[in-house]
């Protein structure tokens, strides 16, 4: 069964993201997210009844076999700041103002 997204919904979406997309953009993204959708509905009607679920693919018999390869955070200036706070929407000082988040 295809599920078709509209036109309509891709430009909605594009909305709340904020994105301005051309006409043939918006065609092929509807296109393309139809077959996602198909795809994704394809997928759901695997039977796995019976199947022990898979939590990480590298994991076997309880052992992780992935090493922890994190790397401590270091802090860097960033080397053009004032293009950076003049590319934000609104600026208080040196600092990109937004909504408020948390009330």
């Amino acid at each position: 069964m295809s599920k078709k997204i509209s036109k309509e919904t891709v430009e909605y979406v594009a909305k709340l993201a904020r994105i301005e997309l051309l006409d043939d953009e918006v065609q092929k993204y509807s296109t393309e997210l139809s077959s996602i959708v198909d795809y994704v509905d394809q997928v759901q009607s695997v039977e796995t009844d019976g199947l022990e679920p898979t939590y990480h693919p590298a994991r076997f018999e309880n052992q992780d076999v992935l090493e922890n390869i994190t790397r401590e955070d270091r802090v860097k200036q960033y080397s053009d700041r004032e293009a950076l706070l003049d590319a934000a929407p609104e600026r208080e000082g040196d600092y990109i103002k937004v909504k408020s988040v948390l009330t």
